[in-house]
């Protein structure tokens, strides 16, 4: 993330080993800094780039120095963002973005773990908790196979068992849009039994490794080997084109007959307006209502709920 890269590597530390290294090694310090920086996912990266910028503005607006800053004032800034805020999410991304440019920056102790930025931490989750106005519910069993049974009948197009089995690979695998969004056709991979689903990355595979997620053969018409198993039948797939695509979805709407796919990872909006209009259907609601309700989130929060269910957990 340039923004965040730029501020971490102009401090003073970096500025003093660029001047003490031997021009031969001028690359090879580059190299260090790129290294260093590779710590964190660029996705993560790109989310602290706007935090940081904004405390940088508000540090230079009052003739604070951002790098390296003093406690207090990042104490000060974390207030000031909590007396505003609708919920702790803006200042846990602010404390983290300050935190990553300084740790970066190697310049000295981090501000972010003084006592009185863990007190401001603490104290502002306690009070915005409460007004965590957009938590969504997790959508049940019962809730998944309503929905696959609207989306998928037998006579349903390409596109609505897409969805439909992005929303039961979901819900099955405990996965988020970011997940499934990546999955090539490469990375399924059919066994007796079982499918296993490759992701190269995932949010919580810090080294990059790739995780396998492993989804077993139900009985139900949400089952995701079978809808899976349905998807690939319905036209010629290249092996590393992704599995859920955009599509028209005006098309779509004048004709349930739509296989044009964009040849490009559906888009999270999209996704999200086809699966919960569904759920609205399923549970007889206004389409306001399940926006209000649920979410992409709520297929992985849902599955997540009935395996510990399932488990007695």
């Amino acid at each position: 993330m340039a923004p965040v890269r730029a501020g971490a590597f102009n401090s003073p530390f970096w500025v003093q080993a660029q001047r003490e290294a031997a021009p031969e090694h001028q690359a090879l310090l580059r190299q260090t800094q790129d290294l260093v920086a590779s710590g964190r996912a660029a996705s993560t990266r790109n989310k602290y780039g706007p935090a940081w910028e904004a405390f940088e503005l508000w540090c230079r607006q009052a003739g604070y120095c951002a790098l390296p800053a003093k406690d207090v004032h990042v104490a000060m800034y974390l207030t000031q963002l909590a007396l505003s805020a609708a919920g702790y999410a803006v200042v846990k991304m602010a404390s983290a973005a300050i935190f990553a440019v300084h740790e970066e920056a190697c310049a000295g102790a981090n501000p972010t773990q003084s006592k009185v930025c863990a007190g401001v931490r603490q104290g502002a989750l306690r009070a915005l908790g409460a007004r965590a106005k957009n938590r969504k519910s997790p959508l049940a069993v019962a809730q998944l196979v309503s929905v696959v049974s609207l989306l998928a009948p037998p006579d349903a197009p390409l596109w609505a068992v897409m969805i439909a089995t992005m929303a039961s690979v979901s819900f099955a695998g405990f996965l988020r849009y970011s997940d499934v969004a990546q999955v090539l056709r490469q990375d399924v991979r059919f066994f007796e039994g079982y499918v296993a689903v490759f992701l190269a990355k995932r949010k919580n595979d810090q080294f990059r490794e790739g995780n396998v997620v492993l989804l077993a053969r139900g009985s139900t018409i949400a089952c995701p080997v079978r809808l899976l198993e349905r998807l690939l039948a319905m036209r010629e797939w290249k092996a590393s084109e992704p599995l859920f695509q955009g599509f028209d979805g005006n098309a779509a709407r004048r004709s349930r007959s739509v296989t044009q796919l964009s040849g490009a990872p559906i888009e999270y909006g999209q996704a999200r307006y086809y699966i919960l209009k569904f759920v609205a259907k399923a549970l007889g609601t206004s389409m306001e209502e399940a926006k209000a309700r649920f979410g992409l989130h709520s297929l992985r929060s849902g599955g997540a709920t009935a395996a510990a269910a399932a488990k007695g957990v």
